[in-house]
C-alpha cells in the first residue's frame, strides 16, 4: 500500500468544483448550513488552516472535506487546506465523530473568561455591526461561525470583556446575552450611563414609579416564567433599548412595549 502523507496545498475554486464532479462519490450529502457558514468565513478572510483536512484514499476519492470544498466554490476565494493522500477507504467511518468545537470553546482557549456568555454576547455584536441592525437573529443568511466569532472577539476586546464580566452577575431573570450586548452598544454612546443603567437594572432598587429603569425591570420579570422569559432575545433587545432611550433623555416611562409587526426596531439613542 503507498505510505500516507500530508501537504498544505492551495485549492482554487474551479479545482474545488472538479474534485466534487469526479472524485466525491462516497460521502453523505454536502451540509448547505454548513457550507454556508464555511463560505461566509472563507470570504470575511477568516477561514484559516486549523486541523481540519481534506482526506484522500488511494485511488484518489475523496474521503472527507466535501463541506469545505463546496464552500470554496460558493465563495468564490482560493483557500489551503491540510490535505491527506492514499488513507485507507475504511477510515471514514472515524472521521468527524469528535464533538465540534463551539465558540465558547474556542474564546476558552483564547484564554476569555465567561466565554460561554462571551460568545453570544460576540454574535449579537456582529449581526448588529455587520449584518443587520434590526437584529433579526434567526435564519440562515444572518448565522456566523466560530471563525469570525474568535476574530471579532478580538476586534471588540477589551470592551465586549467588560460587558460579559458585567453579564456574569446579573440576577435570573437578565439574560446574560442580552446584558452584555445592550451594555456593549449602550457604552458606545455614554460608557458612565451605560454602567448606571445596567446596574440600577440589576439591583431593581431605590427606583420611582415610571422611572425606565424600573419599567423595564418589572417587564422582564413579568415574562419569566418556568426558568425562561417568554420574550425572544430579540424583544429584550427592543426593550432595553427603548429603556435606554428614554433613561439618556431623562423621561419617565410608565409603560414599556414593543410590537414587531407594527414598530420600526428601536434605534440607541
Amino acid at each position: 500500500m503507498n505510505k500516507i502523507y500530508g501537504e498544505i496545498a492551495v485549492v482554487t475554486p474551479e479545482e474545488a468544483q472538479t474534485i466534487l464532479n469526479t472524485r466525491n462519490t462516497v460521502n453523505r450529502p454536502i451540509d448547505k448550513r454548513q457550507v454556508a457558514r464555511y463560505a461566509a468565513s472563507m470570504k470575511a478572510g477568516a477561514w484559516r488552516i486549523n486541523g481540519e483536512c481534506l482526506v484522500f484514499a488511494p485511488d484518489g476519492t475523496l474521503l472527507d472535506g466535501q463541506n469545505r470544498l463546496a464552500a470554496v466554490v460558493k465563495a468564490g476565494v482560493s483557500v489551503a487546506f491540510c490535505v491527506w493522500y492514499n488513507v485507507p477507504e475504511d477510515a471514514r467511518s472515524s472521521m468527524d465523530s469528535g464533538k465540534k468545537r463551539t465558540a465558547a470553546d474556542v474564546l476558552h482557549f483564547k484564554g476569555y473568561r465567561n466565554a460561554n456568555i462571551m460568545a453570544p454576547i460576540v454574535r449579537m455584536a456582529y449581526v448588529y455591526d455587520m449584518l443587520d441592525r434590526k437584529m433579526n437573529l434567526s435564519g440562515k443568511a444572518h448565522e456566523v461561525n466560530t471563525d469570525i466569532i474568535e476574530r471579532y472577539a478580538e476586534y471588540l476586546n477589551p470592551d465586549v470583556a467588560e460587558s460579559t464580566a458585567i453579564a456574569a452577575c446579573c440576577r435570573y431573570y437578565l439574560k446574560p446575552s442580552v446584558v452584555g450586548f445592550c451594555h456593549l452598544i449602550f457604552s458606545r454612546k455614554n460608557k458612565a450611563l451605560a454602567d448606571e443603567f445596567i446596574q440600577q437594572l440589576r439591583n431593581g432598587e431605590h427606583l420611582t414609579e415610571g422611572h425606565p429603569v424600573l419599567t423595564l425591570f418589572n417587564k422582564l420579570i413579568g415574562a419569566y416564567r418556568n426558568g425562561k422569559s417568554d420574550l425572544s432575545a430579540r424583544q429584550q433587545i427592543a426593550l432595553y433599548i427603548k429603556a435606554w432611550n428614554a433613561y439618556v433623555a431623562d423621561q419617565l416611562l410608565p409603560e414599556l412595549s414593543w410590537n414587531s409587526k407594527t414598530e420600526a426596531f428601536p434605534v440607541v439613542a
